[in-house]
C-alpha cells in the first residue's frame, strides 16, 4: 500500500463520518423538535378534555340545583359560552361535537330549570363520548408519533451500522500490526 492510497483511504472515512454524523445531527434535531411538537399537543389536548370536564360538571349541576337566583343564571351563562367556545365550530364529522353544540345554542336558563326538558342526562349522555373521542383523538396522534420515532430510532440504528462499517475495529488493528 503506498502514501497516496493511505490518504485517499483517510480522506475518505473521514468525509464518510462527516457526512454520517451530520446526517446523525440532522435526524436528532427533527426528532427532537417532533417530540416536542407531540408533547405541547398532547398536553394542550388534555387541559382541553380537563377544562370541558369542569364546565360540563359546572352546568349538570346548575341544571340539578332545585332553588337558582341571579347568579346561577350568570354561571349558566359563563359555563354555556366556556363550552361553545371549547367546540370544533367548523367540523360536522364529530358527532358528540355537534350534538353538544346544538343543545346549547338553543338552551336557556328558563329551559335548564324545567325538569321535563331533561337537560342535565342530555349533557351527562353527550358530555363523556365528546371528551372520550378527544381522548382516542390523543391516544392516536401520540401512537402516530411513537411510530414516527420507532422509524427514526431505525435509521439512526442503520447510520451507527454504516459508521462502524467505515472504521476498522481493534480486532483488524491488531491483526494488521502482528
Amino acid at each position: 500500500m503506498n502514501f497516496n492510497e493511505l490518504i485517499t483511504g483517510v480522506i475518505v472515512a473521514a468525509v464518510s463520518g462527516s457526512a454520517a454524523s451530520l446526517i446523525t445531527m440532522a435526524i436528532n434535531d427533527k426528532h427532537s423538535k417532533n417530540e416536542l411538537y407531540a408533547k405541547t399537543i398532547s398536553s394542550c389536548r388534555m387541559e382541553w378534555i380537563n377544562k370541558m370536564r369542569k364546565y360540563l360538571v359546572d352546568l349538570i349541576v346548575l341544571c340539578k340545583k332545585i332553588n337558582r337566583d341571579d347568579k346561577d343564571k350568570n354561571k349558566f351563562e359563563h359555563c354555556r359560552a366556556s363550552i361553545l367556545l371549547r367546540l370544533n365550530h367548523t367540523s360536522n364529522k364529530e358527532k358528540y361535537n355537534n350534538k353538544l353544540k346544538d343543545l346549547l345554542n338553543n338552551m336557556t336558563f328558563d329551559q335548564i330549570c324545567e325538569p321535563k326538558n331533561n337537560i342535565a342526562e342530555k349533557i351527562e349522555h353527550i358530555g363523556p363520548r365528546l371528551l372520550k373521542d378527544e381522548w382516542e383523538r390523543v391516544k392516536n396522534e401520540a401512537g402516530e408519533t411513537i411510530k414516527k420515532y420507532e422509524e427514526i430510532d431505525l435509521r439512526m440504528e442503520e447510520i451507527k451500522q454504516y459508521k462502524e462499517s467505515l472504521h476498522p475495529t481493534d480486532e483488524k488493528d491488531s491483526t494488521i500490526k502482528s
